[in-house]
């Protein structure tokens, strides 16, 4: 999810909001194999806002900024409405 900036963002002339690839790559996943989730929650891992990622952002940027900090606190609150029977899906690339 690269591009956190664009996904929820309402296109006025399709008349529909738009969503990042990855999120609809999960959900339709989530659909076709018939996993029946009540809510699916996905998070980024850092706070970093932006049309285009560029893997060599400075250090600074990531983790020199309070995004980080707000990202992190709402990582932590959501693992700790974790209840037993949930399922956790952690992925990345």
């Amino acid at each position: 999810m690269k591009n956190p900036s664009k996904a929820g963002k309402y296109d006025s002339i399709a008349q529909r909001k738009l969503s990042d690839e990855t999120i609809y790559r999960v959900t339709d996943y989530l659909y076709k194999h018939d996993q029946n989730f009540s809510k699916v929650i996905i998070l980024n891992l850092f706070a970093i806002y932006s049309s285009i990622f560029d893997l060599n952002v400075e250090e600074d940027i990531i983790y020199g900024n309070e995004n980080m900090k707000i990202n992190n606190k709402v990582i932590l609150s959501t693992l700790r409405d974790i209840k037993e029977d949930d399922r956790l899906i952690v992925a990345w690339g």
